[in-house]
């Protein structure tokens, strides 16, 4: 249950970006320091709030480049921000990171969160 939602959270999240992202994964595999915008989707949390019952959370890491271009992935994650709360996507909060690619290069991202499902 949990790979085929994730499956359709990536579809989904696909069809909302288009053009904003050179890339929506699971596995943050692809993500380069030339990455103009990326999503990745996270391992969800699970709460089982009773017996039987099951609260799914998912969180997401958009991340935008070039590294050299702070002000450029800033406004590119605003963009995908603003995208995906447009699509009525249930954004709880986002909350300002880096992603560290290794050496000193980090981008600048967010780590979303999604309303349980």
């Amino acid at each position: 249950m949990i790979a085929e939602r994730a499956e359709q959270l990536r579809t989904e999240i696909e069809d909302a970006l288009g053009d904003l992202v050179d890339l929506v994964t699971l596995t943050g595999v692809g993500l380069k320091p030339s990455t103009r915008a990326a999503v990745m989707i996270q391992p969800p949390s699970i709460t089982f709030p009773a017996f039987g019952e099951r609260d799914t959370t998912w969180k997401l890491t958009a991340v935008a480049g070039p590294a050299d271009r702070p002000l450029l992935a800033l406004a590119a994650l605003d963009q995908i921000l603003e995208r995906l709360e447009l699509d009525q996507f249930n954004i709880s909060q986002a909350e300002p990171a880096t992603l560290d690619l290794g050496g000193a290069v980090q981008l600048p991202a967010y780590e979303i969160t999604l309303n349980p499902e």
